[in-house]
């Protein structure tokens, strides 16, 4: 998780959240490395990290999309 916390802070950084700040999209990232650490397999090293980033960018899009959503609804 340490490894990759300054790759989440910089993929967050190109996003921009309606209604929230860089510090939610961070965690969200961090959200999305937990969750591809915890579903990547310990063999496959070079592809946990593409793996890794794909679920950090994929959970960062996701909350953007959700927060979206939501506020137009109102």
């Amino acid at each position: 998780m340490r490894r990759y916390t300054g790759f989440v802070r910089l993929k967050a950084s190109s996003y921009f959240l309606a209604g929230g700040d860089s510090e939610d999209l961070i965690q969200e990232g961090l959200v999305g490395l937990y969750k591809a650490v915890r579903d990547s397999a310990p063999t496959r090293r070079r592809r946990s990290r593409s793996f890794a980033e794909l679920c950090v960018t994929r959970q960062i899009i996701t909350a953007i999309k959700t927060a979206t959503a939501s506020s137009t609804r109102r």
